[in-house]
């Protein structure tokens, strides 16, 4: 992939087969090109949420609704995540 939503969707096909830290580069490479990628954001935050990592996710969340604050995606994650 040579582009932002590239590297995403190869992200997205690793972390389905349960390659994270595969994926996670994927993403972070996806993150370089396109900062505000917030599908990207969502898919990571899951990612991190699966690992525990808690804290990065909620910040990836939160970044991710004040680019898009209509999205529903993010918002649920979020809340999934309880009170900080």
């Amino acid at each position: 992939p040579s582009s932002a939503d590239g590297f995403y969707l190869k992200g997205t096909i690793l972390m389905g087969m349960r390659q994270f830290s595969e994926a996670e580069a994927e993403f972070a490479h996806a993150l370089e090109l396109a900062p505000d990628h917030s599908a990207t954001m969502n898919d990571l935050a899951v990612l991190l949420m699966e690992q525990g990592r808690n804290a990065e996710a909620r910040a990836l969340l939160e970044r991710a609704l004040e680019i898009r604050p209509d999205d529903e995606l993010a918002r649920g994650n979020l809340e999934s995540l309880g009170p900080p």
